[in-house]
């Protein structure tokens, strides 16, 4: 079946949202992507094979004609047929060793997708291959292997020590993957929260190491080994994800948090709602030490939203 890219885009893409709740339509819809599976045009596999992926369990039952096309001679085809499997998770784990011969691919968007594929429980027996990536020369790659670890949880944590080299990483990103996992990863990785804390004494760039989604990880971390004093210290940061993030890690500490309760408490008033939102609920954490702050939060029943 030969279908012009145009064609299939028509047909396939366009027409049938049209006409999303008929599901006579839908089971036509997967027959066209899978019999475009076949086509001899590159773009319309790549692009059946992408509408299969975002289908998930329901198109389960053709992972083995979407795992034919890891051979496939399209560079574009391959690539698909990787991040598709990868999506359908367990479904596709009979295919993991075929999708892992990828790692060694000399492309790093092959490795950084191949690393995504395996990205679940089921495939730690390749813990050993993905920690070999965290010394890769692409930081993307690096960053994957950091991000496939972590998802496995205890079954990496004899990995632990690889990750925390990967702190002063000179990628900006891969400094925040090993943070974040390293984070996450509890009690099995307390004897790198000291490396972590060093951050937090160079008074003026340490968050400028960071991707803002470590913010919150961070300065829980700051709190956790007794520098709640430093992290108040951002409460009258200009940016407002790092205000937010330390009035919330404050909130985790609990009664040792109460001397911040009234720097907290201006921040009912701040311009960023979030931040005021943040502040309302660490004062609601406080109970009867700030019961003074009431009619302020009461306040919050006029707001439109």
């Amino acid at each position: 079946m030969k279908i012009s890219t145009t064609l299939f885009i028509i047909i396939f893409v366009l027409i049938p949202p049209l006409f999303a709740e008929n599901h006579n339509l839908k089971r036509w819809k997967i027959k066209g992507y899978v019999a475009a599976l076949k086509d001899s045009n590159i773009d319309v596999r790549i692009m059946a094979i992408e509408a299969l992926g975002k289908m998930g369990e329901s198109a389960k039952k053709y992972i083995p004609e979407i795992a034919k096309l890891l051979n496939d001679e399209g560079f574009g085809v391959r690539r698909s047929a990787i991040e598709a499997l990868g999506k359908m998770g367990d479904s596709a784990k009979k295919y993991i060793p075929e999708i892992a011969i990828f790692l060694n691919d000399k492309n790093h968007d092959f490795r950084i997708l191949t690393l995504h594929a395996l990205l679940r429980e089921s495939t730690k027996n390749y813990i050993p291959e993905i920690t070999e990536f965290l010394k890769d020369e692409g930081f993307g790659v690096r960053s994957s292997a950091i991000e496939a670890l972590d998802k496995m949880g205890e079954s990496a944590k004899n990995y632990i020590p690889e990750i925390a080299k990967l702190i002063n990483d000179e990628s900006f990103g891969v400094r925040s993957s090993a943070i974040e996992a390293l984070g996450k990863m509890g009690e099995s990785a307390k004897n790198y929260i000291p490396e972590i804390a060093k951050l937090f004494n160079e008074e003026t760039s340490w968050l400028h190491r960071l991707h803002p989604f470590n913010y919150p990880t961070v300065l829980d971390i700051a709190c956790r080994i007794g520098e709640s004093a430093k992290v108040a210290k951002h409460l009258n940061d200009r940016r407002r994800y790092i205000r937010s993030s330390a009035i919330e890690a404050l909130g985790k500490i609990g009664e040792s948090a109460k001397i911040y309760i009234p720097e907290i408490a201006k921040l009912l008033n701040d311009e960023d709602f979030n931040v005021r939102r943040s502040a309302a609920f660490f004062l609601g954490k406080m109970g009867e030490s700030a019961k003074i702050y009431i009619p302020e939060i009461l306040k919050f029943f006029n707001y439109k939203n």
